[in-house]
C-alpha cells in the first residue's frame, strides 16, 4: 500500500517569496515639519497586534436593517418635501382665488361709489333747479310750504301766524341770497 491515491497526494510546495529590499535603499518622501497646532493629539499606544474579534454571523442582518432604515428616512424626507410642495401650491391657489374675489369686490364697490356720485349729482341738480324756480316764482314756494302744513292759502292763517310766516320767509330768503351762509340759531 505504498501507492497513494491521487486525491490524497500532497500539493506541491510553494516557491519561496522574493527577498525584501533593505530599508536603506527605500525612498521615503520627506514631509516638512508641521506646526504644533496642526498636529493631532497623541493617540494612546495601541496594544500589541490583537486579532480582530470575529464578526458575528448576523452582521448581514444588521447591515440590511441599517440600509432599510436609511431608505425609510430618505422616503420620509421625500414625502415631507412632496407634502410641502402640495401645501405651497394649495396656498398659492387659495391666494389667487382670494385675490380675484377682492378684485370683484373692489369693482362692485367702485360701481356703487359711481352710482352714489351720480345720485348725489342728480339730487344737487334737482335742488338747484327747484331753488332757481322758487327764486323766480316765490308764490310757488309759498304754495308748496302751505300745502305741507295742510293749508290752502295764507288768508286762512290767523294774523299772528301770517306775520311769523312772513318773518321766517324773509329770513330764509336772506339766507339763500347771502354770499356767506349764516349759522342757523342754536348752532
Amino acid at each position: 500500500m505504498s501507492a497513494r491515491s491521487p486525491h490524497l497526494a500532497r500539493p506541491p510546495a510553494r516557491p519561496p517569496a522574493p527577498p525584501r529590499p533593505p530599508t536603506s535603499r527605500l525612498r521615503v518622501p520627506h514631509f516638512p515639519p508641521q506646526p504644533a497646532s496642526l498636529l493631532s493629539p497623541p493617540r494612546p499606544p495601541s496594544p500589541p497586534s490583537q486579532p480582530r474579534p470575529p464578526r458575528p454571523a448576523h452582521s448581514w442582518l444588521l447591515a440590511r436593517r441599517s440600509l432599510v432604515a436609511e431608505q425609510q428616512c430618505v422616503l420620509r424626507e421625500q414625502h415631507i418635501t412632496a407634502r410641502m410642495w402640495i401645501e405651497k401650491s394649495q396656498a398659492e391657489e387659495r391666494a389667487d382665488a382670494l385675490r380675484s374675489r377682492c378684485e370683484e369686490l373692489q369693482a362692485t364697490v367702485s360701481q356703487w361709489e359711481a352710482w352714489q356720485q351720480r345720485e348725489r349729482r342728480q339730487q344737487r341738480l334737482r335742488r338747484q333747479q327747484a331753488l332757481q324756480r322758487w327764486t323766480e316764482q316765490p308764490e310757488e314756494l309759498l304754495t308748496h310750504l302751505l300745502a305741507d302744513q295742510g293749508l290752502a292759502s295764507v288768508q286762512s292763517l290767523p294774523t299772528e301766524q301770517r306775520l311769523q310766516l312772513g318773518r321766517t320767509l324773509v329770513a330764509s330768503a336772506n339766507l339763500l341770497h347771502a354770499s356767506s351762509p349764516m349759522r342757523p340759531p342754536g348752532l
